[in-house]
Order: C-alpha cells, then structure tokens, then sequence
C-alpha cells in the first residue's frame, strides 16, 4: 500500500511545534549488541527481543544468515495479508530456528497508524510480537472504522496535538481495545500518549522510511531491497540466502 507522505510530513510539522516536543534529527542506523550464544527459550529465537535505538523491535538471532527490515503499516492490509500469511514459516520456522533475524520499522500513514505504533512501542518488547499479530489478524474488525472516523471525524480533532489525534483515533476505532486484550491497562494506555520520546521516535522512523519506501510491506533482506511484497514471492528469496 502507497505511502500517505502528505499525512506523514504534516504530523512531522505539527509534531515539531506541539509544546513539549523538539525537532530531532534523522534516526541512527541499528547496531545489534553482542549476541548470546544460545537461544533464551527453549530453542525458540522469538522470544529474544531487542529494541534498537530507533525504539523499533527486533525479533530473532543477531547472528543470523539472514537480517531482514520489514517497513510496514498497521492500516495496510497487505501488511496484515502478510503477517497472516507468512506466520507459520516466517515466524515458526525462519525465526524460531535462529537463521533469520528481523527489525519491523513502522511507517505512519495517518493518525490511526500513529496510534498503533505508540502503543505497541508501549507495551513492551515481551509483549509486541504478539500484540502486532493480533491488530493484523483482526484488521478486519477495526480497519473500516478506523476509515470512516478518519474520513468523516478526524477534521474536528485536527487542531489537537499529535499525541491527543492519536489517542482519540486508537480509541473510537477499536485498536485500544485490542491492545486492552493484550494486556494493556487503560492506566498503561493513558500514560503511552503522554510520553513525547515517542512520538519524536515514531516520526523520525516514519521520516527516514520515507525517503527509500514507496509502499508497504517492503523488505530490505541482507541489505538490499527485495522486489517482493507478498509471502509467495518473499519465500523463496531468504531460503536462497539460509533461511529455514
């Protein structure tokens, strides 16, 4: 799904001049700590979770053949299509096993997105995983309200700071609810929208992601970007580099 720029660069300005924010400069690339030697659980690379400098997530084994950079959106259906596609092998093959590592780098499309993001950021790097695979695989039951609210709702709240938009927007299209599910107290999800350090973050992945991805998913495999976008045509391109 194409990129909303225009929404990006607008939270970007409005974000810049909302009391208690700062200007923040292009993010840092990721640099992985020293790897353990083993995996943590059970032979199961899922349960490592970093998080980068960035505040992005990243799932798997540092030392792994194959680094993958997922850019996605949590309102793109192709990234839920995705998400619920790739599961049993990208997930409970290629990552569990320890020969792919991934770092999922949000892009915001809207205040929904932006929504989404924080409060995966919020819920921790133990929780994440999880809680992402359920907003795409219940998209369904939220996304068109979601659309509608930003189609027809979203104007009356467009003098507020970024941070309210977001919190009205997860909570009228059911997101806060799904992460409620996850775990979430209603205390955990008042206090994710009144933390500044990550909105700025969120915004400046979302800034860099926009200058080298035109559509969401889009996946940067050992380095380079992959002419794929869908788990039929991405398989095949990490079991060549040692995924299995």
């Amino acid at each position: 799904m194409k990129l909303a720029g225009i929404a990006i660069t607008a939270l970007l300005l409005t974000a810049a001049t909302a009391p208690g924010t700062k200007p923040r400069a292009t993010a840092p690339a990721t640099k992985a700590p020293a790897a353990p030697a083993t995996p943590p659980v059970a032979g199961d690379w899922n349960s490592y979770v970093r998080v980068s400098p960035m505040g992005t997530y990243i799932v798997g084994n540092p030392r792994a053949a194959v680094k993958v950079i997922e850019y996605l959106s949590y309102t793109c259906p192709h990234c839920a299509a995705f998400s619920n596609e790739s599961g049993s092998v990208f997930r409970d093959q290629m990552i569990k096993s320890g020969s792919l590592v991934v770092e999922y780098r949000p892009t915001i499309r809207d205040q929904i997105d932006l929504g989404a993001t924080l409060l995966l950021r919020c819920i921790g790097p133990r929780r994440a995983p999880a809680a992402a695979e359920a907003l795409f695989a219940k998209q369904d039951s939220w996304l068109g309200v979601a659309i509608r609210y930003l189609q027809n709702d979203a104007n009356r709240y467009s003098l507020e700071p970024p941070m309210e938009q977001a919190r009205i927007g997860a909570q009228l299209s059911g997101v806060a609810d799904i992460m409620r599910e996850q775990g979430m107290t209603s205390a955990e999800i008042d206090a994710c929208f009144a933390k500044p350090e990550g909105l700025r973050q969120s915004l400046a992945v979302a800034q860099d992601a926009s200058k080298i991805v035109r559509g969401t998913p889009t996946f940067i495999v050992n380095g380079v970007k992959a002419e794929a976008f869908e788990w039929h045509t991405l398989e095949p391109i990490l079991r060549a580099k040692g995924a299995h």
